[in-house]
C-alpha cells in the first residue's frame, strides 16, 4: 500500500479478488460505506491476485476478508460479505 494513513485514523481494508463471486457481490457494498464515510477512514481495496504482500500479516484465510486497523492494530477482522452499516461501524471502532 501506498499512501499511509495518518496516525490514529482508522483504516478499512478489504482483501479480494476478482474471480471470488462473494467479492463481486460485496465490492459495491464497500465503494457505498467508503464514499459516504470517506473523512472517517481510510478505504483501501486489495487485490490478493495482484498483491499477496499482506496475506502473512493479516492472516487471511478466506475472502473478502474486511479488517479494521489503527496505527497498525488489528481492531476488528470479518471473513465474508457485510452490510454496509457493519462497515461503517467499523469506522467507529
Amino acid at each position: 500500500m501506498e499512501q499511509r494513513t495518518q496516525p490514529g485514523k482508522i483504516e478499512i481494508l478489504l482483501f479480494y479478488t476478482t474471480t471470488c463471486g462473494s467479492c463481486s457481490a460485496y465490492l459495491p457494498l464497500f465503494d457505498k460505506a467508503m464514499n459516504q464515510y470517506r473523512g472517517h477512514a481510510d478505504f483501501k481495496k486489495i487485490d490478493i491476485d495482484k498483491d499477496s504482500s499482506l496475506n502473512n500479516q493479516y492472516n487471511l484465510i478466506a475472502v473478502p476478508t474486511t479488517i479494521a486497523v489503527r496505527d497498525g492494530v488489528v481492531l476488528e477482522k470479518r471473513t465474508g460479505q457485510l452490510l454496509v452499516k457493519e462497515i461503517i461501524n467499523m469506522t467507529k471502532l
